[in-house]
C-alpha cells in the first residue's frame, strides 16, 4: 500500500499547481472580458455623442439656410452624390 500513497502524493503534487494555474488563467480571462465589455460600452457612448453632434449641426444648418428640408438634405450629401437624380 505504500506505493499507492506515493502515487497519490505525486498525483496531488502535480494536480495542485495545474489547478492553481487554471484558476489564475480564468481570472485573467475574466478581467480581459470585462475590459472588452467596458471598451464596447465606451465606444457606444462616443458614437452616440458624435451622432448627436452631427444631428445638432444638421439642425443648425437647416435653421440658418432657411430653405426647404430637401435643399439642406442635398447639401448634406457627399459631393459625388449631389445633383444626380
Amino acid at each position: 500500500m505504500g506505493g499507492l500513497a506515493i502515487l497519490g502524493g505525486l498525483l496531488r503534487a502535480v494536480a495542485m499547481p495545474l489547478i492553481d494555474l487554471f484558476g489564475k488563467a480564468l481570472a485573467v480571462w475574466s478581467a480581459y472580458r470585462a475590459g472588452k465589455r467596458e471598451g464596447r460600452a465606451e465606444q457606444a457612448v462616443a458614437d452616440l455623442q458624435e451622432t448627436a453632434k452631427t444631428v445638432r449641426k444638421a439642425n443648425e444648418g437647416r435653421a440658418s439656410v432657411g430653405g426647404s428640408a430637401s435643399d439642406v438634405d442635398e447639401l448634406l450629401k457627399p459631393p459625388s452624390a449631389r445633383g444626380r437624380k
